[in-house]
């Protein structure tokens, strides 16, 4: 998604690895001869890669995206781009969860006593194929210094198709007495069907007119605009033969399957139309303070259609589902900054945000969504930030605090969903970037996040941590450059155990806290040509990376990159 410059560059990067890792890239920028202003940019990419520590998963993808500027170094500028990804996949969904309702003594709930390798897919069933297209125009006209105009247009479609296994234990008999609500999984796992046959199409455009301007000894930096867009989203039922079952210490994905996955005629489609206006005003006082205000209002009009897949006779048929909903909503922020030196600043800042019940109702087709208002969001921030060491080195701590007051809950009893919930993430979050000396540089930073659910018709949900949030995450990576050309980084991040829900403690499952390291040597060729050799998860750590509800996906084990970049 490089855009044009008036810079005539050549860039080409080649890499190889294990786990069958080849990667290419390049990137042209071009500019016109006797055309003035007038540039044109290639970019190109093909990936292809056996998921380190990952049995049988692979990815590979290709892409193009090639774009024209013109007028550039003027005041009216015109860029016109082009976008295509492809990607042809094997799917994972990783290793299924223990039920911590388990009462087999053979499997206690939790993560199963299994190689992080095994894949529990079927290579004849399983498949994911994404095409994504992107066609965007951005027009940029400055009136003067003061007045600038600028409008971006795009146009955009998605195609996924893909089948995927969801590792599901098939249970036995629980024994006599054993708890109300237990389970005995046993080493059987069924193949669960998940299909998704879904387009995706968007139209928008953003227009924003700013304008620079004073007013007694108050600089205005004022930014106004519109945004509109039409989306729709259309996903077709599908089903397909049962899959053979497998074994939960020695899955075989290349089992025969016999037919395949065909519409059933059920259909969902969701169409939504927003429309937004946008007011915000940056105002410098003095040299010492910056205040910012502004305000946006949105409207969102989503339509829901639900066909199900038709019966035989004498089978009732389902009702189809036509469902639709408007909201309009007035969201806020505000920010005040203290400059108390030209190295350092000190700011406060507060806003409001909102997300439509309708949002991704083609992911999750729950009708009763339609029924629910926007939950409402607000964020407060307070922090710093300072430049040091001869402003090589930039420091940034803050505080933060961000309440959900009307988050989604459901009614146990009646199945009803209400915005009777509260959510609450709160923390600091300290950050540094930039370079100690000439020749060490270093990036990362520190995230504490106390995470809680205050309030909800799930009783059982009060006091729990929000699902995939980690109290505390580390990372650091440092590169030393060192004489003849060479330099040397390594890196380290940290993620803390995280669950998979927020429900029931009894039920949810709880991802363990862990720690990656990685490494690089480069060599710096000549002035064109730089050679990288990098090393990932160098103590080829088991970890999860996704959660879901009924499984986990495994993170990549270790796996080793050379990389040459040649550039002209």
């Amino acid at each position: 998604t490089k855009t044009p410059n008036l810079n005539n560059t050549y860039n080409l990067m080649l890499s190889a690895g294990t786990d069958d890792f080849y990667r290419g890239t390049f990137d042209v920028n071009q500019t016109i001869p006797n055309l003035n202003g007038v540039a044109l940019r290639l970019n190109g990419l093909y990936h292809e890669q056996t998921i380190p520590g990952r049995d049988f998963v692979e990815n590979e993808r290709w892409g193009i995206a090639p774009s024209i500027a013109i007028g550039l170094g003027t005041d009216t500028r015109l860029t016109l781009s082009y976008f295509h990804l492809d990607q042809d996949n094997v799917p994972d969904y990783g290793i299924p969860w223990v039920p911590k309702t388990s009462v087999n003594p053979a499997l206690p709930g939790g993560i199963p006593a299994v190689d992080f390798d095994n894949y529990y897919g079927l290579l004849s069933r399983d498949y994911e194929d994404i095409q994504t297209d992107l066609i965007t125009a951005t027009f940029e006209h400055d009136f003067n210094e003061a007045l600038k105009l600028r409008s971006t247009t795009r146009v955009g479609r998605n195609r996924r198709d893909s089948v995927t296994t969801a590792p599901r234990f098939v249970n036995g008999a629980v024994p006599p007495g054993s708890p109300p609500g237990s389970t005995f999984p046993t080493t059987t796992l069924n193949r669960q069907f998940q299909s998704r046959d879904q387009i995706d199409t968007t139209i928008g455009n953003v227009t924003d007119l700013r304008y620079d301007f004073t007013t007694g000894p108050v600089d205005h930096e004022l930014v106004g605009g519109i945004e509109a867009s039409h989306d729709e989203s259309t996903n077709y039922g599908r089903t397909a033969p049962a899959a053979p079952t497998t074994n939960l210490y020695r899955p075989d994905p290349w089992e025969p399957y016999v037919g395949f996955p065909t519409r059933n005629g059920a259909v969902t489609d969701v169409t939504a139309d927003s429309f937004g206006v946008f007011l915000f005003d940056t105002m410098e006082i003095g040299e010492h303070w910056l205040v910012t205000l502004g305000g946006r209002w949105d409207s969102f009009d989503a339509t829901y259609t639900n066909i199900p897949a038709p019966v035989t006779p004498p089978a009732t048929p389902t009702p189809a589902t036509y469902l639709a909903r408007r909201d309009d909503m007035f969201s806020y922020r505000g920010a005040i900054t203290y400059k108390p030196c030209g190295q350092g600043s000190i700011y406060l800042g507060y806003g409001t945000s909102f997300n439509p019940s309708t949002e991704g109702l083609t992911y999750s087709t729950n009708a009763a969504l339609v029924a629910t208002e926007p939950e409402e969001s607000e964020t407060i921030e307070l922090g710093t930030k300072w430049e040091v060491l001869d402003q090589k080195l930039l420091l940034t701590a803050a505080l933060f605090r961000t309440d959900k007051k009307n988050a989604r809950t459901t009614d146990p009893v009646t199945g009803v969903i209400d915005l009777s919930g509260e959510q609450r993430v709160q923390g600091i979050e300290l950050g540094f970037n930039g370079a100690i000396t000439d020749d060490w540089r270093v990036f990362g930073g520190y995230t504490y996040m106390d995470s809680e659910v205050l309030e909800s018709k799930q009783p059982l949900e009060v006091g729990n941590e929000l699902a995939n949030t980690p109290e505390n995450s580390f990372s650091l990576w440092t590169v030393y450059d060192l004489p003849y050309g060479f330099s040397v980084g390594a890196g380290t991040q940290y993620v803390d155990t995280r669950f998979n829900n927020q429900a029931n403690r009894t039920t949810r499952q709880q991802a363990k806290a862990y720690t990656l390291i990685d490494a690089m040597v480069a060599y710096e060729v000549n002035e064109y040509v730089t050679l990288r050799l990098n090393g990932y998860n160098l103590a080829d750590k088991d970890y999860i990376d996704r959660l879901g509800g009924g499984h986990f996906v495994p993170g990549q084990g270790r796996s080793v990159v050379l990389s040459a970049e040649m550039t002209f």
